[in-house]
């Protein structure tokens, strides 16, 4: 059992970022990227009641002369933790990834143009016995992979049962 002091359970937190830049540079391997305009709103963050974090970028990223991404992205999580007296029961989330308007060139052959859908949705469910992926869709162009499972946890070693498939392409 998790058991929770008060102020842990009923505290909440939110931390807004608006307008960031961050730069990351690789010389071994001729990474640069550049993250710009990157906004993050994650309100209410607490375990006694729902949250929402919103991020949204530009990526502006070279990996050596191979390959180069760029454009913007938006990331969105939901959060549901249950409390029932003094003890986190499980948490539920919904996670949605946007990167349809990225543009990502390589040197290999595979090119993506801006505007082609590019998409994650997930709802998530954890608790102190189980984890639970409940749905997962992928999808790429015309490509869609979608998957769900449990992993239940105790005992000798976790119980893993996934499920994936994908429409016809």
């Amino acid at each position: 059992q998790l058991v929770l002091p008060g102020i842990v359970a009923r505290a909440r937190m939110g931390l807004r970022i608006e307008g960031a830049n961050l730069d990351y540079q690789d010389s071994a391997t001729g990474t640069v990227a550049n993250l710009q305009a990157l906004d993050l709103d994650w309100s209410n963050v607490s375990l006694s009641g729902p949250s929402k974090m919103r991020l949204r970028f530009r990526v502006d990223t070279q990996v050596s002369e191979m390959l180069t991404v760029r454009g913007p992205v938006r990331v969105e999580l939901d959060a549901q933790p249950v409390v029932r007296g003094d003890e986190l029961e499980h948490l539920a989330a919904e996670l949605r990834v946007d990167g349809s308007d990225l543009a990502v060139q390589s040197n290999f052959g595979f090119n993506k143009a801006t505007g082609v859908p590019v998409r994650l949705t997930s709802k998530l469910a954890a608790s102190q016995t189980e984890l639970r992926l409940d749905d997962l869709r992928a999808v790429f162009q015309e490509a869609e992979i979608m998957a769900s499972g449990k992993v239940v946890l105790g005992g000798k070693s976790p119980d893993v049962s996934f499920k994936f498939h994908s429409n016809e392409i």
